[in-house]
């Protein structure tokens, strides 16, 4: 919510941040346009949204060790890729109703780094999550 002062200008400090945003969206906006709400409850790392068989999971808390852990996903996925990186995929390991995603050790974006799950079929998730 941004609004001029009272001489009619637009503070220095939120025209960087709408830039930022601004920038941000141009490479992550397919993560936030035309969406769905998260299939999942709760998160270990962030938040979720969904759109045509893909989950967009937005990371705010990077795993250090490299390992993204999505916890109750029962669909399996097709492919996995940074959304800011999609020709670089990043493995996933299925374990038992969860899956891994093997996600660079320095984090992208320290602010929301978007990672694509390319799923089969609407998404399933198990209800009883941590």
């Amino acid at each position: 919510n941004v609004g001029p002062t009272a001489e009619g200008t637009i503070p220095e400090g939120s025209i960087r941040t709408l830039r930022e945003v601004g920038r941000w969206m141009k490479v992550n906006g397919d993560s936030i346009y035309g969406t769905t709400a998260s299939p999942f409850a709760k998160t270990p790392w962030g938040r979720c949204t969904a759109k045509n068989s893909k989950l967009y999971l937005h990371v705010f808390d990077w795993p250090k060790d490299g390992k993204l852990t999505v916890p109750g996903l029962k669909n399996q996925v097709t492919k996995a890729y940074l959304l800011s990186a999609r020709d670089k995929s990043c493995a996933v390991t299925p374990g038992n109703e969860q899956i891994t995603v093997a996600v660079p050790q320095e984090v992208p974006d320290k602010i929301d780094t978007v990672v694509v799950l390319e799923i089969q079929g609407d998404p399933q998730v198990s209800p009883a999550q941590p």
